[in-house]
């Protein structure tokens, strides 16, 4: 999935609007700092994946910038992982993924959010000092 850079205004909140309510909150966050997504699901009963996870593009360090990005704004993370997936018999990739230890909740902050805000901070989405 292309990232929400790219698009005419009103157009992000149409982009995230067509993700699972669960994930899109972290989705936007990832996709605000540079992390180029192509996948993600809340997880649970009825959803491809177990867990609330994004998988993205990236050469080594794209992990470990997404890492921080998700850390750093407070973000439940459970596991960064690189990964291949096999196609037509062949090992394709590497690819990341972040996976969550519970899905984004509305909470007064700010929506979807799931925790509290970082000491310091009035939004989600400021720059990081």
């Amino acid at each position: 999935m292309a990232g929400a850079e790219q698009q005419q205004p009103g157009a992000r909140e149409e982009w995230l609007a067509t993700l699972d309510p669960g994930i899109a909150f972290y989705v936007d966050v990832l996709d605000a700092h540079g992390v180029e997504t192509f996948e993600s699901c809340q997880g649970g009963e009825g959803h491809a994946a177990l867990e609330p996870m994004v998988r993205f593009f990236g050469q080594l360090g794209a992990g470990w910038h997404a890492l921080s990005v998700a850390l750093n704004h407070g973000l439940p993370v459970a596991e960064l992982r690189r990964y291949w997936s096999v196609q037509d018999g062949e090992p394709v990739g590497p690819q990341w993924e972040l996976t969550f230890g519970r899905v984004a909740s509305e909470d007064a902050s700010h929506p979807g959010w799931c925790g509290r805000l970082p000491r310091g901070r009035q939004t989600m989405m400021e720059p990081l000092a």
